[in-house]
């Protein structure tokens, strides 16, 4: 009976309406519309986006700083790439080159943690034999323990938490769920937890992606938080990393 009323919960979240630039759609359409745009092309482009995406609103300041890395390096795509454009300036000139930020006093904790990230990824690629970067990261994603985050190569580096994995692995590729705010307050009034468990189960019962669950959980908080007219770009999930 639980079962058929969650569903029944996610098919009303589905049909729910919202206006975008004079149309209506269901936040079921822009949710399927938006999992289809949240890989990324490329290693660099992956950690690059995680880093700027961390604590910031991705429609006013992230994503403008992701474009403009895409748009100016588009050549940075490898792992080694972008541990030579690091070393190839100093903290202050990368962030405000690359990441497109101004620091007044260093170090910077996203500079910091893109190093980290860099430094993991090259050493599980060496570890486990890979001799591409992007394949190597998409083998972490895949294999990821998210009850058992602090002991993974890239879960145990500062500052990083389940939501930074799991934007990580989003990037990647993966069919999983980011638990930030929206999606846990779906959650909890669905009266379940353990989010990314519970996801991916009521994937299974209900046949939609953990990922397409994730978009339409998403998009229906925002929806009712906010009933103005919204932009899909200030739907974007990465929004609140």
């Amino acid at each position: 009976m639980k079962i058929e009323l969650m569903k029944q919960k996610i098919e009303e979240m589905r049909r729910t309406k919202v206006k975008r630039e004079g149309k209506t759609l269901t936040i079921g359409e822009l949710a399927q519309k938006e999992a289809r745009s949240i890989e990324a092309e490329n290693a660099s482009v992956a950690l690059v986006t995680t880093v700027l995406a961390m604590s910031q609103k991705w429609y006013e300041t992230a994503q403008p700083r992701v474009e403009r890395f895409r748009s100016r390096y588009p050549n940075i795509q490898t792992l080694r790439d972008l541990q030579i454009l690091l070393g190839s300036m100093n903290e202050k000139d990368f962030c405000k080159k690359v990441l497109g930020i101004r620091v007044k006093k260093t170090p910077f904790w996203r500079y910091e943690m893109l190093k980290e990230f860099v430094k993991a990824f090259d050493k599980y690629k060496k570890e486990y034999g890979f001799d591409d970067d992007w394949k190597a990261m998409q083998d972490w994603a895949r294999k990821v323990d998210t009850n058992n985050i602090k002991k993974d190569i890239v879960g145990k580096i500062k500052r990083v938490n389940l939501a930074t994995v799991q934007n990580l692995r989003l990037l990647c590729g993966i069919d999983t769920v980011k638990p930030d705010v929206h999606v846990k307050k779906v959650l909890k009034e669905i009266g379940l937890g353990n989010e990314v468990a519970v996801v991916e189960l009521l994937s299974e019962v209900t046949g939609y992606s953990s990922l397409e669950l994730d978009q339409i959980f998403w998009f229906w908080d925002r929806h009712r938080s906010n009933k103005s007219e919204i932009s899909l770009d200030e739907f974007h999930r990465l929004e609140e990393v």
